[in-house]
Parts: C-alpha cells; sequence; structure tokens
C-alpha cells in the first residue's frame, strides 16, 4: 500500500484530484447534517442520505484504486494469475492514460508497463474471460487389431485372414470445445466433442487349403481353396461436460470431473468365393455397437508460459457403463440361400485413460492458435474382429467386450474468447 501511495504522489501534486474535491464535497454534508430539522418538514439528514451514501461509496471506490494500481473487476479478483509480477519501485515517466499496445505491454520488466497498463497475459492465462470457444480439426490414428484368426487354410494349404493385418492409417478427426467461466466460484463449465471419420482397411488372401476354417465357437469349416476378401470399418465419436476448478495452491493447476459419454460402431465382413467359380459364395458379416455412459477426473498443468505462449498438459481417467451389442451373420450364397443370424448384447463396465500435451499461441487480443497431441486408451469395448470367434452360430449368440482400442491424436486449430 505504501509503495502504491508513492507512485500516486506526482500526480496529486498537479492539482486537486476527484479524492480532494470528494473530500470537500463529504465535508459539507456533514456539516449540513447538524442543522434542527422543521416540525412537518423533511429533514436535512432524510433528504441528502441517498446522496451521502452515494457520495460514500464513490469516495470507498476512488480510495481503492488509488491504492491498488494493478486493479481487478469481479471477474478477475476471484481467479489465478499465471502473469509474472509487477515490479513495483521507480516512478514511471509514461503519462498518465498513455494506451500501451500488445508488444509495449508484453515486458513486465519494464517500470513503465508496470505502472501505466495491467501485465500482459499469456494464452494459457484465463484471468477475466467470460467465454471460450475452440475449433481443432486434425488427425486420428488408431493402432492395429490384436491377433485374432478369421480364416485361416486347413491341412497343407497356406493362407491366413487375421485381424492385426489391418490397418486403419490416419482419418481426420475435430475437436469442439465450449467455455462457460464463474469467477465468484472459480469453478468453469466446460462442454466438449470429438468425432472421427471412418477408419476403414480390406485384405485380399488366397487360401489354398482343401477346407477352410472359418472363425467361430465353435470353428465352422468348407470346402476350398478360396478366395478372402475381408473389410473392416470402424467410427468413434465422444462429447464430455464437464467443472474445471483451479487450484488456489497451485496456480496454472485445473482440476476435472464431469460426464463423458463414447461412442464406437464397427462393422466386419468378409468374403469367400471359389476361384474356380463352382462353390457358392460363403459371407461372414459382424456388426458392433458400444455406447460408453460414465465419469472422469483430470487436471491440465501449465509448465511453461510467457505473454505470447504456453505449454500444458492433461490426463484424465474414467469408468464407464458400455452397453454394447452384436449383430452377425453366416450366410452361404447356394440356391436357396442359407442364414445363420446371430445376436448378443451385454451391459459391462470399462476403463478410459488418456493423457496429452499441447502449446498456445496468443497471436491476436482474443484469440489463440492450438496444436494438441492426445492418445487414449479405452478398455472393455466390443470390437467386430473379436466377434466371429465369439459367436456360435448354430446357437445364434455370442459377444466378446473385452476389446481395446488405442487412439493417437493430432490437432491444429484457433481458439477465440473475451
Amino acid at each position: 500500500m505504501v509503495e502504491s501511495e508513492s507512485l500516486a504522489a506526482p500526480r496529486l501534486a498537479a492539482g486537486p484530484t476527484w479524492i480532494d474535491m470528494h473530500r470537500r464535497r463529504l465535508d459539507s454534508l456533514f456539516r449540513s447534517f447538524s442543522a434542527p430539522s422543521v416540525p412537518g418538514v423533511p429533514s436535512v439528514r432524510a433528504r441528502r442520505l441517498p446522496v451521502f451514501l452515494s457520495v460514500a461509496l464513490l469516495l470507498m471506490s476512488q480510495r481503492i484504486l488509488a491504492q491498488n494500481v494493478g486493479y481487478s473487476d469481479p471477474w478477475t479478483s476471484y481467479r489465478s494469475r499465471l502473469s509474472a509480477p509487477q515490479p513495483t519501485s521507480g516512478v514511471s515517466s509514461v503519462p498518465v492514460g498513455h494506451v500501451f499496445s500488445s508488444t509495449e505491454c508484453c515486458s513486465p520488466e519494464e517500470s513503465a508497463c508496470a505502472t501505466a497498463c495491467p501485465p500482459c497475459r499469456g494464452p494459457c492465462d484465463e484471468t477475466g474471460r467470460r467465454l471460450a470457444v475452440s475449433v481443432e480439426p486434425g488427425f486420428a490414428f488408431r493402432s492395429a487389431p490384436r491377433p485374432q484368426r478369421l480364416f485361416s487354410s486347413a491341412g497343407t494349404g497356406t493362407g491366413v485372414v487375421d485381424a492385426s493385418q489391418f490397418a486403419f492409417g490416419v482419418a481426420s478427426a475435430v475437436d469442439l470445445g465450449f467455455v462457460i467461466y464463474d469467477p465468484e466460484q472459480r469453478t468453469d463449465l466446460e462442454f466438449r466433442t470429438s468425432l472421427v471419420d471412418l477408419w476403414s482397411d480390406a485384405t485380399a488372401q488366397a487360401l489354398t487349403g482343401g477346407v477352410v476354417q472359418v472363425a467361430g465357437s465353435p470353428p465352422l469349416a468348407t470346402s476350398g481353396p478360396r478366395n478372402a476378401v475381408t473389410a473392416y470399418a470402424s467410427q468413434f465419436g465422444s462429447w464430455e461436460v464437464n467443472a474445471r476448478h483451479h487450484s488456489r495452491q497451485m496456480p496454472g493447476l485445473t482440476w476435472l470431473t464431469g460426464f463423458r459419454a463414447f461412442r464406437l460402431d464397427e462393422r466386419l465382413s468378409g468374403r469367400l468365393t471359389d476361384p474356380a467359380g463352382v462353390l457358392p459364395d460363403e459371407v461372414v458379416q459382424s456388426s458392433v455397437r458400444n455406447r460408453l455412459y460414465g465419469f472422469q477426473l483430470g487436471g491440465d498443468y501449465t509448465v511453461f508460459h510467457n505473454c505470447h505462449w504456453c505449454l500444458r498438459v492433461n490426463g484424465r481417467i474414467g469408468l464407464y457403463g458400455n452397453q454394447g451389442s452384436h449383430s452377425g451373420q453366416l450366410l452361404s450364397l447356394a440356391t436357396p440361400a442359407v442364414a445363420f443370424p446371430a445376436t448378443g448384447d451385454d451391459s459391462s463396465l470399462a476403463f478410459h485413460c488418456e493423457t496429452g500435451v499441447e502449446a498456445r499461441w496468443r497471436f491476436q487480443q482474443f484469440s489463440s492458435l492450438v496444436l494438441g497431441y492426445q492418445v487414449t486408451v479405452l478398455d472393455g469395448l466390443g470390437l467386430a474382429s473379436e466377434q466371429p470367434a465369439a459367436t456360435n452360430f448354430l446357437s445364434q449368440s455370442g459377444y466378446h467386450s473385452n476389446g481395446t482400442m488405442v487412439l493417437h491424436s493430432l490437432t491444429a486449430g484457433v481458439e477465440l474468447f473475451y
């Protein structure tokens, strides 16, 4: 407080300030309070009380402004600041009322910046924000499925179709975020969704054996040789609603908890054809649907920041209930066609874990560029590649829900805030 008053001293020497005028006005109001009242006429005290209260409140606010150089409104007074502290020694030679640009105010070491304008805030400093919207398009890579035989040649024949042969590669993705900041409670409300386009791959394999085995429980057999053409497609998405709480003890740390839902839909189709064109085609189809609903817990931590860019790491873990279902069939395209449908469903627990890092660069006053990398692991899923081996086509039932998916995503986008 002493240093702030010393900084304001040169400005008071230039002439009477608003504070002096309000003090004189307040003294006159106090003197009028002692005037005698006339019966039947409202007293001076009653008539001037609202004016007195207004002037008193204004005087208090001016006093607070005079004693606090870094004044902050209610939106910023309850939030943590990541900006560098302002030096309080020395008197600035910058004229009062000078408006600094963003580049002039990004050197906290300069006394002019420290005394004439508030400190610059990096893109990870959310002080004073009301709303934020982010759009981050990118790419998502999914790891190959676990080894699981789908078709194979029996005896001395060669050729195997395995689920691990599928290479999904990279699919386009987008992350959308919306944050409503609550300065009074230091707890923000976050909405976020992630969508991934279709992963797909296909393989072709010659099965030269006289007998070809088809995955099933128990396995099935058909006449060979055969040419196997198998296609696999997968689509993924999630949405979440979180409460984000800023830590008072560790500036830069934000705790997060909330509700999250995942969606994973997959389809596998394999077709066995006779190279000679004599035997009828055999088709195996499998479709799975996963719907995960549960709660997650995690946090974000800013490991580095300055006025222009910052680096932040994050982590999430969650427990979910998976409402999964499977629909498949074994179809022989003979004349007439013969179909063996099979269905299954289950409600099981699923586990989710993810971690990532993101860099932010503030290029405008209300916008930042965001570059992020995220790794997501989901366990307890029903995968299409694992359903044929768990399906009894004779009893027309079967479902397997212990699959694991690993997802890598790289996004680059923009965040707008005010």
